[in-house]
């Protein structure tokens, strides 16, 4: 007919105009590089270095956004390469180089990410002084420096408040450490290894996405409140009727799939008014697994599900556990995205009406034995929040580490079954833990899954090689084939 015809032009409209806009957010790094070789050459007569500077890469695409988030952290560490890298033409005359220094600025894209290296030739990092210094500033203990490589003490340079300096230097960092690069990538899910030798010099490689971090998730309202919750943490939605909900020890349940379900108020948990029902004899409930529990979150509407940006709401997040980040709707407003995964724990923690356990039949109260549990290693705040939330609902006791060394740590006082390892990481790589791991004799019969952004052979090959039982891609992430290559492995 002509109303279909009309529709599917204007469907086809419709993904032409997001292809142009997304087209029209990226923009070649020349608009980021250009102006680094003025500034370099500005620094260098402040500083009284010679320095050539190097740009290659200058053709490859970013995202706008992405652009702009890491602009700060990239003068930043070009600052710390003309201050702390390049020697002073004496210096570098006496060690046999050329007076002239050189910082090579480069980016290529890697698969869905973008690799930017700031490589200079200069004195290369002291790694003693590094540790010397974590130490005293009490950034680490003695016996944690007893276990840190050279490349994980190079990643101390990240840590908040730290620096070598014992004075503030105006050039690099106006006193303020490199942990403000850190709090920049975290926006986009941005990540920086940091590789050096002595007298030869120092390079760091920043791994960035192209775009910002996008998945599925379901809007739902509160009272005017608008939340996201990852559709991957949700088993099932339904619009129940009221006379189909029970009351049994004061607490209000619903039968589901042979199961006795709680259901809790979403808004008392939030601490948002609900609005009223005016006359409306149902209720919306979101079914959600958590361990071998099942609950229902009551909730005043469900909204389409679509796709959305993670935003990282950084220092504001601290004291608000139940919120894993924001996003930006269409019409410019801010809604938040809930941490299943906490809100949960705050519920079975503080109210008596999540007690139910999931057996067949819905029987109630059954002693239940130690959960398997399983270590997630990764950098990524909203990929451990995804991660542990389909770990718990699958009945998984979970724990988490930033990073190799906060699972080196984690796993001299805890027992766990597998661990689930990215490879990409500061500090710490996961290839470096995994080896770690099979070195030690307490460790090594762990098995390891890793789960990385990173699909090349080569990669794969070395994870193998290094002990780990499976490689999984984060491209082709499906829940279910988490939870079978866990299955498989786990004892």
């Amino acid at each position: 007919t002509e109303n279909d015809e009309s529709f599917v032009y204007l469907d086809l409209n419709l993904k032409g105009l997001y292809k142009n806009v997304r087209a029209m957010k990226m923009v070649q790094i020349s608009t980021l590089f250009d102006t680094y070789p003025r500034a370099i050459r500005d620094m260098a007569v402040e500083t009284g270095k010679k320095i050539k500077v190097i740009i290659s890469g200058v053709e490859t695409e970013l995202d706008k956004n992405v652009i702009e988030i890491i602009r700060d952290p990239m003068v930043h560490l070009i600052r710390n390469s003309v201050d702390h890298g390049i020697e002073s033409p004496a210096d570098r005359t006496k060690n046999g180089k050329d007076e002239r220094g050189n910082i090579h600025i480069s980016a290529h894209q890697m698969g869905n990410d973008i690799q930017i290296t700031i490589n200079d030739d200069g004195a290369g990092i002291d790694a003693e002084k590094v540790l010397a210094k974590a130490i005293q500033k009490k950034v680490i203990s003695r016996d944690q420096a007893d276990l840190l490589s050279q490349a994980e003490i190079y990643n101390l340079l990240f840590k908040s408040g730290f620096s070598t300096l014992d004075t503030v230097s105006e050039l690099s960092g106006r006193g303020v450490g490199l942990d403000s690069v850190i709090t920049s990538l975290n926006k986009c899910d941005g990540k920086i290894e940091i590789s050096s030798r002595p007298n030869e010099g120092s390079e760091f490689k920043l791994t960035i996405p192209i775009t910002m971090s996008v998945f599925k998730a379901l809007p739902v309202k509160v009272g005017e409140d608008i939340f996201f919750i990852p559709s991957v943490l949700v088993n099932e939605v339904a619009v129940v009727p009221d006379d189909s909900i029970e009351i049994v020890d004061r607490v209000r349940v619903n039968r589901w799939r042979d199961q006795v379900v709680p259901i809790v108020k979403l808004g008392e948990v939030l601490g948002t008014a609900a609005a009223s029902k005016n006359g409306r004899k149902q209720s919306n409930l979101l079914f959600i697994r958590h361990q071998e529990r099942y609950l229902a979150l009551e909730v005043d509407q469900f909204l389409e599900e679509m796709s959305i940006l993670y935003r990282s709401m950084g220092t504001f997040l601290v004291n608000l556990p139940l919120i894993a980040g924001c996003t930006i709707m269409d019409n410019g407003q801010v809604a938040l995205i809930l941490n299943i995964s906490a809100l949960l724990e705050e519920i079975e923690a503080k109210t008596v009406e999540y007690k139910y356990k999931v057996e067949e039949g819905g029987d109630i109260g059954k002693k239940e034995e130690r959960k398997k549990r399983i270590l997630i290693v990764d950098d990524s705040p909203i990929i451990r929040e995804t991660q542990k939330g389909i770990l718990i609902s699958a009945g998984y006791e979970v724990d988490e580490a930033e990073n190799g060394v906060q699972a080196l740590i984690k796993l001299q006082k805890r027992s766990f079954e597998l661990a689930l390892v990215d490879i990409l990481m500061p500090q710490m790589d996961g290839f470096e833990l995994i080896q770690r791991m099979k070195e030690e004799k307490k460790f090594q019969d762990i098995p390891v899954v890793i789960m990385t952004c990173r699909k090349s052979e080569e990669d794969k090959m070395r994870g193998i090689e290094l002990g780990c039982d499976a490689y999984l891609v984060k491209s082709d992430f499906a829940p279910d084939i988490l939870l079978k290559t866990i299955q498989r492995h786990i004892k």
